[in-house]
């Protein structure tokens, strides 16, 4: 019966100590997350940015046989009747990737940057991918701008974040594994009662 309490005093200081140890790492993982991505979000101006993503999806576009001009105005670029502006460009996801990828511990730079190229090649696909989409769909008739452009484009970010995140996993596992790591950890450590006996 001592031992036993004995245990559960153990067990109670191990909880106890790996909780700071896990808050104090989550909230430096946090500050860091928080700060990468507001600087990569915020700072820079990405209107080249909307420019090349309007220019190849204009590409794309007639390509595939449907009229497509790019100009630029003092509202910004156009794509047709469109504008094409910084969320349009998909920043705001890479933004976000960024600051999982940069702070991740034990993954080495070369990683953080095969991760953050395979992110933004990615993401700058599926933009394109997702504007002569949508573009294509409204100009077929098929649905109104609201309906293609709000709904439609969730559903449509929704698909490309999942296939990144896949596509992510599979050349930089240790995206996933820390993921996990942070769901198990914790539970994979505490002492066990035969431990203690």
């Amino acid at each position: 019966m001592v031992s036993f309490f004995i245990w559960v005093r153990e067990l109670q200081h191990h909880v106890l100590e790996q909780s700071a140890r896990n808050y104090a790492i989550a909230t430096g993982y946090l500050i860091a997350f928080a700060a990468i991505s507001s600087v990569i979000y915020y700072l820079p101006n990405y209107s080249w940015l909307e420019y090349a993503t309007a220019s190849n999806s204009e590409l794309v576009l007639r390509f595939i046989g449907v009229p497509a001009t790019i100009t630029k105005t003092s509202t910004g670029i156009m794509l047709n009747e469109f504008v094409v502006d910084k969320p349009c460009t998909g920043i705001q996801v890479i933004a976000t990737f960024a600051g999982i990828l940069l702070p991740l511990p034990r993954l080495t730079w070369p990683r953080k940057i095969l991760g953050l190229v395979l992110v933004a090649a990615g993401v700058y696909v599926a933009n394109i991918i997702r504007i002569v989409t949508q573009l294509w769909i409204y100009y077929s008739g098929l649905f109104d701008w609201t309906a293609i452009h709000g709904p439609g484009g969730i559903v449509l970010g929704v698909i490309s974040v999942t296939l990144l995140v896949i596509l992510l996993d599979h050349f930089v596992p240790e995206f996933g594994d820390f993921v996990f790591s942070i769901l198990n950890q914790g539970t994979d450590s505490l002492p066990t009662k035969s431990q203690n006996q």
